[in-house]
């Protein structure tokens, strides 16, 4: 009898794992994909695939503040601050450097994908 109650108790969290795992999938989506056009102003924000799809992050934009991405560099970018944006190809502003101007958006032809951004 308790090997029953343990191996339903196991199905039961495993389910509950599984539900919560495809409800998170679903929230994560959907407002990445919603938010190409919403960015929080004064807020930078990034998709890890071109045309504002993949990953997303939002960073507050800070003066003269570098931010390193995630493992995955950013192919989408929205500048929504009052800042003019530099991006590198390496972690820690480093590496090649492109531009981005106050309140643009990017969704492709990056030369590189972005790893790290200082506002200026």
């Amino acid at each position: 009898m308790r090997r029953s109650v343990l191996k339903a108790r196991i199905t039961r969290s495993a389910g509950v794992a599984l539900a919560a795992g495809v409800i998170g999938m679903g929230v994560m989506t959907t407002p990445a994909q919603a938010a190409a056009g919403s960015c929080y102003r004064d807020s930078i924000c990034v998709w890890s695939k071109e045309n504002f799809k993949g990953r997303y992050g939002r960073v507050e934009a800070q003066a003269r503040h570098c931010t390193s991405s995630r493992s995955v560099g950013a192919r989408s970018i929205n500048n929504n601050t009052r800042f003019m944006l530099n991006m590198y190809s390496k972690t820690n502003c480093k590496g090649r450097v492109f531009s981005l101007n106050w309140g643009t958006k990017m969704k492709d032809g990056f030369p590189f994908p972005v790893k790290s951004f200082k506002t200026m």
